[in-house]
């Protein structure tokens, strides 16, 4: 199993859509121990599924880690989230942990980027979806998100 890096930016995906919000999605969580969503991966095509993905929260303050899960099978084309009539490569995740950075204890970015745990990967600030993690910084990054505080919101 390989690990990779999925990139939310705020500032441009707002995930507030009813019935789709991010308040649902990990209400969703909560409930039944998961929830299931397609994401941009890049240009990444090597992502299979049961593959480990954990979600970065970019753009904005916090920034870091804030959501966890597998993915569901390999990467297919489909249209575009934001651009109409682009494709764009995709995902379907299974997420088992999601996070509100604005209420809840996420992996900081600076964390990430200054602990010698996490040196091996080489940016955690890629310009695009799929980035993947070397397998000792996904063992550290895996133990180090399994030890966060509880969560705040429910």
């Amino acid at each position: 199993m390989a690990t990779f890096l999925l990139t939310w930016n705020p500032d441009i995906f707002h995930w507030d859509e009813p019935g789709d919000s991010l308040a649902e999605q990990i209400a969703a969580i909560a409930a039944r121990g998961f929830v299931d969503d397609r994401w941009g991966c890049g240009f990444s095509r090597g992502i299979r599924a049961g593959d480990r993905l954990f979600l970065m929260r970019l753009g904005v303050e916090p920034r870091g880690i804030v959501g966890s899960g597998h993915a569901l099978g390999s990467p297919y084309t489909a249209p575009h989230w934001q651009i109409p009539g682009k494709l764009a490569l995709c995902i379907d995740v299974r997420f088992d942990h999601l996070r509100d950075a604005t209420r809840d204890p996420i992996l900081p970015i600076d964390l990430l980027r200054h602990d010698p745990r996490f040196e091996s990967m080489r940016t955690w600030t890629p310009r695009a979806s799929g980035s993947h993690i070397p397998d000792d910084t996904a063992r550290e990054l895996e133990l180090a998100w399994q030890d966060l505080p509880a969560k705040t919101t429910s």
